[in-house]
């Protein structure tokens, strides 16, 4: 199992074995291989993210976890990453989310954490409290 996170904004919050366990009971419920963490506001294309029940509904590519099986099928299936490719991708946020629109052909692979089940995206959450020290 593969994971990845930016730092940027996410918190590890969680011990690697519980972050394992919770990755594979939304693999053995969902079938997704490649989670992907998922943002409450549209920062990035939103408009072209697909109606969700849950608040939690766009994609957030600075954390995801997979299967390493299933990352190779994702970079050996699908265009390489952005600095690999013309300028049609301004950033990797925008090759996730058009390699999320389109995993019919990953077989359905690719999914979001859109039930914070792992990753909870603190990025435009609002309001910010401040403890004190």
């Amino acid at each position: 199992i593969v994971l990845v996170i930016d730092g940027y904004d996410a918190l590890m919050v969680a011990s690697p074995d519980m972050i394992v366990d919770s990755f594979l009971t939304v693999f053995n419920r969902t079938g997704y291989q490649i989670l992907v963490a998922a943002e409450r506001k549209p920062g990035f294309r939103g408009s072209d993210m697909p109606e969700q029940v849950n608040a939690w509904k766009y994609l957030n590519s600075g954390c995801f976890i997979g299967f390493a099986s299933a990352f190779r099928t994702l970079f050996t299936t699908v265009p390489r990453p952005p600095n690999l490719l013309p300028k049609r991708y301004s950033t990797d946020q925008d090759w996730f989310i058009d390699v999320f629109l389109n995993t019919s052909g990953l077989g359905g692979i690719f999914g979001l954490d859109a039930r914070c089940e792992i990753f909870q995206v603190t990025c435009h959450v609002r309001p910010v409290v401040a403890h004190p020290r």
